[in-house]
């Protein structure tokens, strides 16, 4: 269950990518904890390959900072899994909790903002918009792990 996603890379070939949304994970010393089709799953930490958030909506309107995980786990068949918070809600402890385990250099900086200060520098109106720039952002992270 999820939205694919697909994006042809500059150097050729093809790339198709799932989100998965997973409401309410509970962010675990093992990893992420989630409910995916009917059933108790957990991604491990070292199973999260990049984390990115991004705040979405209107700014005089309906917001949420949400969170997209790119894992290389196939628990769930989902390669970006995403949450949400609402910012009255308080994103940073999420945020924090997510740069404490990963580390900066698998964070993206917009991510490191809400840890640090509670809000995105990266801001879009759309998930739409959103899924367009985290196919890029993927695009690109896959390209730096094959170049390690």
């Amino acid at each position: 269950m999820g939205k694919p996603m697909s994006r042809a890379p500059a150097n050729g070939g093809y790339c198709e990518w799932t989100i998965g949304v997973i409401p309410a994970p509970h962010l675990a010393p093992t990893g992420i904890e989630l409910e995916w089709q009917d059933r108790h799953c957990v991604i491990a930490w070292e199973d999260v390959a990049h984390a990115f958030a991004a705040e979405v909506g209107e700014p005089e309107g309906i917001r949420a900072v949400v969170f997209d995980l790119m894992c290389t786990a196939e628990v769930t068949g989902a390669v970006l899994l995403r949450f949400s918070v609402d910012p009255s809600d308080g994103p940073k402890g999420p945020a924090q909790r997510l740069v404490e385990v990963l580390g900066p250099k698998r964070c993206s900086h917009s991510l490191q903002a809400v840890a640090r200060e509670g809000c995105a520098t990266d801001r879009y109106s759309h998930l739409d918009q959103l899924d367009e720039a985290q196919l890029d952002a993927i695009a690109c992270c896959v390209r730096a792990d094959r170049s390690r």
